[in-house]
């Protein structure tokens, strides 16, 4: 079991403080050849396996999940330090975006009690520190598939909600446009039908490291 980093969007730490997400999916890099079939946890090497077009597994010289379950994820998200009037960090006080009335800009007025008003400018998520983050995934569950495989009870624990009226869109549609939304251009769309390590995971609303120690074998 080890502690790891995790990035989301916006759209997806909310849906996560909502407790409407539950599950991610991952493409894997490099993917492995077409043909291959599937791939399997070995509990006896503790190590991810492949099998190709034969009956044999092949090992995990191919890309493989990141993920088993009992690790723990700490989220980053697009964040700012708070600052006072000075513009001098306050240590360990920090906003985040997806909690801003208007996610449109790259700025947003502080509205923090005994806070001057002020803008602060948001940093991406990549270079959230570990102290900074607010949510903490336990892996409950992984498994490997092709991003088309999803079933319509997986798209909602994926944080997407069916649009009900005129413009009905279902669940899935709408997990297809999310997954292209962020992986498309990368060229993992949803037509490329790429291998995904989907995980699930129970959300903890607290930073990883003021979680009791579950003794993880490394940090990241």
């Amino acid at each position: 079991m080890s502690d790891r980093q995790i990035l989301f969007s916006g759209e997806m730490v909310r849906a996560l403080l909502e407790g409407g997400k539950t599950m991610t999916r991952r493409v894997f890099r490099p993917e492995p050849p077409d043909d291959f079939k599937a791939c399997r946890w070995n509990h006896d090497e503790r190590m991810w396996s492949w099998t190709g077009p034969g009956p044999k597994w092949v090992g995990s010289r191919y890309a493989v999940p990141r993920h088993t379950p009992g690790d723990r994820l700490w989220v980053r998200e697009a964040w700012a330090q708070v600052t006072d009037v000075d513009r001098k960090p306050q240590s360990g006080r920090c906003l985040y975006r997806a909690d801003a009335s208007d996610n449109s800009g790259v700025r947003w007025p502080t509205v923090q009690p005994g806070d001057p008003d002020r803008e602060v400018t948001w940093r991406p998520s990549i270079h959230m520190p570990r102290w900074a983050s607010r949510l903490t995934l336990i892996v409950t569950d992984v498994r490997v598939e092709r991003v088309q495989d999803i079933s319509a009870g997986d798209c909602l624990e994926e944080g997407v909600k069916p649009i009900i009226g005129p413009n009905a869109r279902s669940a899935r549609d709408q997990f297809q446009s999310l997954w292209n939304s962020l992986n498309a251009k990368r060229g993992y769309g949803w037509d490329e039908n790429p291998w995904v390590a989907a995980t699930s995971f129970h959300c903890i609303q607290e930073n990883i490291d003021d979680l009791p120690h579950h003794g993880g074998d490394g940090h990241e």
